[in-house]
């Protein structure tokens, strides 16, 4: 499996700068501890790929948008979200937004559980998003913009003394 090999890969590279891979044990834990700098890393890989319900949803959308006059779709096309009309960029991006949300809260859950088993309260956390395949999300603008939307949807921007992930790549 690609993911397995890429994993494999990034293991080596921390190793090679002085990082070490976090032992998986019975609870959440971040997959990487950077001690040098202080920092406990998840990385998260973007693999599965929920094209037909994503699909399925945005149909729905582009109907309900093409009775509203927003859009005029004549035929099969591509829909960008850039060029679209700010309520239908809200709309679509309402459909986007739960899966980055569910990532980001479960990578502050490992990060925070890591902190705690390695004792290192003031450690900074890092996340760490590769995409391998899911074709949702092939922009990293668009990506990242997401991930932000999501942050300050879930209050995390807020409440940033219970969050523990201070960066995202």
């Amino acid at each position: 499996m690609v993911s397995d090999n890429f994993e494999e890969v990034f293991r080596d590279f921390i190793r090679n700068f002085g990082g070490r891979v976090v032992p998986e044990g019975s609870d959440e834990s971040a997959d990487f501890f950077l001690p040098q700098d202080n920092i406990v890393a998840e990385l998260k890989i973007l693999q599965v790929d929920a094209r037909l319900e994503h699909d399925t949803k945005l149909q729905g959308l582009v109907n309900d948008w093409t009775r509203h006059g927003l859009v005029m779709v004549f035929g099969r096309t591509v829909i960008s979200l850039q060029k679209l009309n700010p309520i239908c960029q809200r709309e679509w991006l309402h459909i986007l937004k739960p899966p980055v949300e569910r990532i980001l809260r479960k990578a502050n859950r490992q990060i925070r559980a890591t902190k705690h088993s390695l004792n290192c309260p003031s450690a900074k956390g890092l996340l760490l998003i590769a995409n391998e395949g899911n074709l949702l999300y092939t922009n990293p603008t668009d990506y990242m913009i997401l991930v932000s939307r999501a942050l300050a949807k879930i209050g995390l921007f807020a409440a940033l003394e219970s969050y523990c992930v201070r960066a995202t790549l």
